[in-house]
């Protein structure tokens, strides 16, 4: 009897042993294009793997990938979905051993995410292999959803990190492109089926910003969603509170709270590529809050709080999406205007219309701002009391139209008198009014 427990027991220690030292012996390379082919099933996607493919067990359970790419759909750009320098995920072995995945860590180094919309109005970030037909529970229920799946519920994470990474966005319609270069963040998951914690950095337009993202868990009717984003160089920042309808027969809408601020707009707008700034009105500091609802095709926005400096203003706005350049309409409204205060401003400070000694009048105009190229608009501006050259002008309505740029007045009445049509233009920068 002594001999079979020692014996058992040295089988069983051979057993471990070879499961722990197995895997350094083996040349995961040659099974790069099955584990490709694994991941093909999965996304429904070619995937290659042109790096190095590694496995440990001892000291750290481990796995890594190198050089991966992932395609995109057809009649896309043609472009990879996903490029990814390096991927690495750290396991708990305990935890594999009681037949969990319980993730220490998983680090993404040097990824390039390219979400696209195409000509036709398809989106590559819906991966169809993915998708789970709505029947496919017993009834027809449903179920759960994907919140539902076994291996989404019991694969628990610790931590993710994104490192020195991209997220870019193509629209085939318009032809606009969109980047997040340098990110670099931490996403704290509770499992894959959430709650969701995001923080780091990233840079638009090479304008250093921060953001924090939080979300509920994947399968709620409303999913819980708060998101904060920070110009920290112009001092501006954004916030949204709200929540997410993913039953909604539209396609998911989201509802909440948003709350734009800025120390000085001028700033804000030079860090976004709007140029510099002529007008001392911009020179103010900006709070806008109200309330936001947005479904794939529209957009609505209504204020609560709009101020700009000591000018308080309402702001209507709805936007068309379904075109792939959005359509603005809405209707401002000012219950009083100084002009004169702001011009005589601009002159305190120097932001006079006539180009600097020894600069062409080309370059003065370089220093107006411009005015935004990804967007039509048709806005109803409304003046309450104006005052402009000493006069007082009441009721004051213009209609103004942007479109590639070039801002119009089409028309300008006041509760006397309509002039029509004005057509006064702004293209493609806008200096201070005289």
């Amino acid at each position: 009897m002594k001999k079979l427990f020692w014996a058992l027991l040295i089988g069983v220690a051979v057993t471990v042993a070879a499961l722990f030292l197995l895997p350094g012996f083996i040349d995961w390379n040659d099974h790069r294009d099955r584990i490709a082919r694994e991941l093909e099933g999965v996304t429904g996607r070619d995937v290659t793997i042109a790096g190095d493919v590694s496995l440990t067990i001892l000291p750290t359970t481990a796995f890594s990938l190198a050089g991966v790419s992932m395609s995109s759909i057809e009649g896309g750009s043609g472009e990879a979905m996903l490029t990814l320098e390096s991927l690495r995920v750290r396991l708990r072995p305990l935890a594999l051993l009681q037949g969990k995945v319980e993730v220490e860590s998983l680090e993404l180094r040097g990824a390039e995410l390219l979400l696209e919309r195409t000509g036709d109005g398809r989106v590559n970030w819906q991966l169809e292999a993915l998708q789970a037909p709505s029947d496919a529970s017993p009834g027809g229920a449903g179920g759960g959803g994907a919140a539902d799946d076994p291996l989404i519920r019991d694969v628990a994470f610790e931590r993710i990190r994104i490192l020195d990474s991209t997220l870019r966005f193509l629209d085939g319609r318009s032809g606009r492109e969109e980047r997040l270069e340098r990110i670099n963040a931490e996403l704290s998951v509770g499992s894959l089926s959430g709650p969701f914690e995001l923080e780091g950095s990233a840079s638009y337009l090479e304008r250093a910003l921060s953001l924090t993202v939080r979300t509920g868990r994947l399968g709620e009717a409303r999913l819980p969603l708060s998101l904060d984003v920070a110009l920290p160089e112009a001092g501006g920042e954004a916030r949204l509170r709200g929540h997410l309808d993913t039953e909604s027969a539209q396609g998911p809408e989201l509802a909440g709270t948003v709350t734009l601020k800025a120390g000085k707009l001028s700033r804000v707008l030079r860090a976004l590529g709007g140029g510099g700034s002529r007008l001392a009105l911009l020179e103010e500091s900006l709070e806008v809050e109200g309330r936001l609802s947005a479904s794939p095709t529209t957009a609505r926005f209504s204020s609560d709080r709009a101020t700009l400096g000591e000018q308080s203003a309402d702001i209507s706005m709805s936007a068309d999406l379904t075109s792939g350049r959005p359509v603005l309409s809405g209707e401002i409204t000012l219950p009083r205007l100084d002009l004169d205060a702001y011009l005589r401003q601009n002159e305190t400070a120097g932001l006079r219309d006539s180009p600097a000694d020894g600069a062409s009048g080309e370059q003065a105009q370089e220093g107006g701002f411009a005015l935004p190229a990804g967007a039509d608009a048709s806005l109803y501006l409304a003046v309450d009391t104006l005052i402009y050259r000493g006069q007082v002008v009441r009721e004051l309505g213009m209609d103004l139209l942007l479109e590639e740029g070039s801002l119009t007045i089409e028309q300008m009445s006041t509760r006397t008198r309509t002039i029509m049509p004005l057509h006064m233009t702004c293209r493609p920068r806008c200096g201070a009014p005289k």
